[in-house]
């Protein structure tokens, strides 16, 4: 093959034949200049596959990424997230309504949570630890009010599993908390009881256990405490 054209002022005519830019002479003119310039016939080869190359579906389907690429660039934040969230589809593949829909599924369940979690919640627990009364003179222990009371009682010659009566009495003799059969003494001869922070207001209480099984009942023990503001 020839290294250069044999007629550079028709072989000038590559490109614009390649292009389809020239006229009928020049195209006949050129043409017949092919059938005798090796060089030229072989550049018109070459952009022919590279023509073909240009044209094919992965370089056009490049391109066509390319250019959404270039749009979506030129588009604002603003209107992609428009778009994105309420598309041109049916309205219940719209990504926004389906936001919008699982966070009121999900809102009573995160309320939930949010209860469970204050009961959850751990508070200050007083303790009361009272022995028998021995006379109307004795100091009686003392707790704050406004949060939750563990009372600890000994009750001498109190059996496990054996029901008693046990009250809480304010100063006035009123019951202000009582369980008919209590079992909870342990075979330390010992009981507990957990009141809630609003069950007792500040003032003088009793407690009081009795033997209901005897006839009449019996007056096993009784303590006394306060609640002070």
């Amino acid at each position: 093959m020839s290294e250069r054209c044999i007629d550079t002022e028709t072989g000038n005519l590559l490109h614009g034949y390649e292009l389809g830019l020239l006229t009928d002479d020049e195209t006949g003119r050129f043409e017949e200049h092919l059938l005798s310039c090796e060089y030229c016939f072989a550049e018109l080869k070459r952009f022919e596959e590279q023509s073909r190359l240009l044209q094919s579906p992965a370089v056009v389907g490049v391109e066509r990424i390319a250019s959404e690429v270039e749009a979506a660039v030129d588009e604002s934040l603003g209107e992609r997230l428009k778009r994105w969230l309420w598309p041109e589809t049916p309205i219940l593949y719209r990504p926004a309504l389906l936001l919008v829909i699982i966070l009121l599924l999900l809102y009573p369940a995160y309320l939930g949570l949010f209860r469970q979690d204050a009961r959850l919640a751990v508070r200050p627990v007083a303790e009361l630890s009272l022995l028998p009364t021995r006379s109307s003179g004795a100091e009686a222990p003392v707790v704050g009010a406004g949060q939750p009371v563990v009372i600890e009682f000994v009750c001498y010659d109190s059996q496990p599993g054996q029901p008693y009566r046990v009250r809480i009495l304010d100063e006035r003799g009123e019951v202000v908390y009582g369980i008919d059969e209590y079992r909870g003494f342990d075979k330390y001869e010992t009981g507990r009881l957990l009141l809630g922070a609003d069950r007792l207001r500040p003032g003088a209480y009793r407690l009081v256990v009795d033997d209901f099984l005897t006839k009449p009942p019996r007056l096993l023990h009784e303590y006394a405490f306060q609640i002070a503001p």
